[in-house]
């Protein structure tokens, strides 16, 4: 892992159950924002915000 790499980490999952966890990296905070834009324009989609 490079100093500056960005990695945010998403859990999720049903509650008392241990649920999942994805980690995506980034080169750059313009890279992880365009990222979290279209999954939340995705969510948007289908209807879930």
């Amino acid at each position: 892992m490079a100093i500056g790499t960005l990695y945010p980490i998403a859990l999720w999952g049903r509650n008392g159950w241990p649920g999942q966890m994805r980690t995506d990296w980034f080169d750059s905070e313009r890279e992880a924002k365009d990222a979290r834009f279209e999954l939340h324009m995705a969510k948007a989609r289908r209807g879930y915000l």
